[in-house]
């Protein structure tokens, strides 16, 4: 550490010191992963701190009517510490002090400004911020919890739990036999009327879930001083403050007091679920299901999910035995971070490889998620008021990176640690804030222009069923050749052949009464004649109808795609697909977007590669035939499409793609290693731009769709 007479130096300004640990904290010692570790809690400002078991006897060992010198001679008596050590020991006592454990009479002033300046900065991003994470303390319900609880007690006892684990399984079982008919009005589920019940449904299942918490908390011996509502992006959720949870000693206990809130919800989605099977009222039927989509799906998900502080953080923190799990995984993703780059090593802990690379991956995961949720509810504000979103986008972003940026420029520039290492260090800044700008902003960065594509022959034709009826044969297969006449299927309509036969007897039965009634009755005749006229009429259709039941080949051509045997006595309707045939060339048919064709010139002869989906590996050479002259949204290719299990998006509303797509034909050079109706990617060339020009016409694209909806 520093020498004494460095002028920063702390201990001589600290050595005569009297100060002492305040007597409210309240102090609880656990065993975490086979270490002794100790928990405080300030009941002022609800903060819980984890201290080593040797930083613990250094605080036991403060003692305000003794000065700090006095205090750090005993504890190089004792061996917990150095002489050299002396400077560490006062960057303890000023830690402790930020973290208000303690008050000094002679104050760090270049530290208290830096701290006063580092609070006023987060104040100033919580109000910007503050809409969307809105906190509000309501009430200090300890007082209620405790008048009110053995009312509640039973519910976690082991019978109760019992009662629970046979409901909760006999719904999730009633729910998984009725699976398709419960989620059929998921549909109707945004309609003004159904927001307003689950919004209600809501509010009142997050504040029973929060006095779940609380009553289990206050149960076991703890305290719960606030209970309030937490608003995310204005949707109303309670929260208690269930810390004092910490200082409980057996894990079962706090984990009971974490799990409680779901545990609660659960009961009350299982007992809307047979609500739901047995009500007669539509009514009731659709109020269950609000209250099992909202407290067995949303709110129980979101609260399971660890990389939000909410319970499920809680529980994987205290099965991990990780104490403040968020701020030790992104200290370790840091730390890990700096070694890879400027070579400050890690700081060693009793933590497995195994464990020590999930706490990176969870630091890493964790600093992610906040951003992807607020650019998430950018894009939600985005549809409705769209410069709004965008706005908050670019601003939540734009500060995000600034401060990221300027944490590292801090760290790279005056930090010890990298001071130590400053060749690497210097380099890396460089790098950062010198060479990668530059070459974002300047270096074209060659990417393939890539399009989508299918297989098929020059000449293609569709059969269809002229008539209604039944499959009575399909006489072709896949990859046979067709001449011209060929039968492809025939199909059998027994309501079809009694129209023919009725309609020729009628018009024979008309035809020999106009030749009786002639001589005699020229007039009645004539009658039986015109119902002949119209008979025949009948016939010709019906006949017709009957011809379309036999469906034959045109011309040569080879098989494509054809209803399978299996197909044969089953039912299909005028209109419906039978077979596919082609002739000619193979070809490779595909559509590229309107943005990607005008960043590259392509026109007819030019040499493109097809690689299918299947196979990846294996390079298709064509030679382009035809490049549409006008973009389309209109996909008739739907293999191509999202519905069709392709790639291009696809409006449920209007059935159109969300920008134009142009048509491209290409003719496969030589004998092709792939099959009809193959889809893959057509490689029509390789555009250069920097990223940051990329990045730009992107984000202009982006606008213009969203103003277009």
């Amino acid at each position: 550490m520093s020498a004494p007479s460095n002028p920063d130096a702390l201990a001589p300004r600290l050595r005569q010191a009297q100060v002492g640990i305040r007597k409210d904290l309240e102090v609880h010692r656990h065993i975490f992963r086979g270490e002794v570790s100790y928990v405080f809690r300030d009941p002022m400002t609800l903060a819980v701190h984890k201290v080593s078991e040797r930083d613990y006897q250094l605080c036991a060992a403060i003692n305000e009517d003794k000065q700090l010198g006095a205090v750090f001679e005993e504890l190089v008596e004792r061996e917990l510490v150095t002489q050299e050590d002396e400077e560490g020991f006062y960057q303890f006592i000023l830690s402790l002090h930020g973290l208000g454990f303690l008050n000094l009479p002679v104050p760090d002033n270049e530290s208290l400004y830096r701290r006063r300046q580092q609070k006023i900065k987060a104040k100033r991003t919580a109000k910007l911020m503050g809409f969307l994470f809105l906190q509000v303390p309501l009430v200090n319900p300890d007082t209620f919890l405790a008048r009110t609880k053995h009312m509640v007690s039973w519910v976690f006892t082991k019978w109760a739990f019992a009662v629970w684990l046979i409901v909760v399984g006999s719904a999730l079982l009633l729910l998984g036999k009725n699976w398709g008919e419960f989620f059929t009005p998921i549909g109707d589920v945004f309609t003004p009327e159904r927001l307003l019940g689950m919004w209600f449904s809501l509010v009142v299942l997050k504040l029973i879930h929060e006095f779940g918490h609380a009553y289990a908390c206050k149960l076991f011996g703890g305290e719960v001083p606030e209970i309030g509502a937490f608003f995310i992006a204005g949707t109303p959720c309670a929260y208690c403050d269930c810390t004092s949870s910490w200082g409980f000693t057996k894990r079962l206990h706090r984990l009971i007091v974490v799990l409680a809130g779901v545990y609660i919800e659960l009961f009350i989605a299982s007992l809307a679920i047979f609500i739901w099977a047995i009500a007669p009222s539509a009514t009731v039927k659709l109020i269950a299901f609000d209250i099992v989509v909202v407290a067995g799906v949303a709110t129980v998900l979101a609260n399971l999910n660890p990389l939000m502080r909410f319970d499920g953080y809680y529980i994987l923190s205290d099965v991990l035995e990780v104490p403040n799990l968020r701020s030790t995984a992104q200290r370790r993703a840091i730390e890990l971070l700096k070694f890879l780059t400027i070579g400050v090593p890690m700081t060693p802990n009793r933590y497995s490889l195994g464990l020590n690379s999930f706490l990176v991956t969870f630091g890493v995961l964790s600093s992610l998620y906040k951003i992807t949720i607020v650019l998430g509810i950018s894009a939600l504000l985005a549809t409705k008021f769209l410069y709004l979103g965008i706005g908050l986008a670019v601003f939540y972003g734009g500060m995000e990176f600034y401060k990221a940026a300027k944490n590292v420029g801090n760290y790279l520039i005056h930090s010890e640690e990298a001071h130590s290492h400053r060749i690497r260090a210097g380099a890396l800044a460089t790098l950062v804030f010198a060479a990668a700008p530059a070459a974002i902003v300047f270096v074209p960065v060659p990417r393939p222009v890539i399009a989508t594509g299918m297989v098929g022959l020059e000449n293609e034709q569709s059969f269809y069923a002229g008539a209604d009826g039944f499959v009575d044969a399909v006489h072709i297969f896949p990859g046979d050749k067709l001449k011209p006449g060929d039968p492809i299927a025939t199909l059998n309509n027994p309501y079809s052949q009694d129209a023919v036969t009725t309609a020729r007897h009628e018009y024979e039965t008309s035809i020999k009464l106009a030749e009786a009634k002639l001589a005699d009755d020229p007039a009645q005749a004539a009658i039986h004649r015109r119902s002949a006229e119209s008979s025949l009429v009948r016939l010709e259709r019906e006949t017709d109808k009957l011809e379309k039941l036999s469906i034959t080949s045109d011309d040569g051509a080879v098989v494509l795609q054809v209803l399978p045997q299996s197909r044969e006595g089953s039912y299909l309707s005028q209109g419906d697909p039978i077979a596919q045939v082609g002739s000619g060339r193979w070809i490779i048919r595909g559509l590229v977007r309107e943005a990607s064709l005008a960043n590259i010139r392509i026109g007819v002869n030019d040499e493109i590669q097809f690689r299918s989906a299947s196979d990846p590996g294996e390079t298709v050479h064509a030679k382009v035939t035809h490049v549409g002259r006008l973009g389309k949204r209109e996909i008739t290719q739907e293999t191509l499409t999202a519905m069709g299990g392709g790639q291009i998006p696809i409006s449920p509303v209007t059935g159109e793609a969300n920008e134009p797509y142009f048509e491209i034909e290409a003719i496969i050079i030589g004998q092709p290693p792939v099959s009809y109706g193959v889809t893959g990617h057509l490689y029509l060339g390789t555009h250069s731009e920097p990223i940051a020009t990329s990045l730009w016409r992107s984000g202009l694209r982006l606008l213009q769709k969203l103003e277009q909806n």
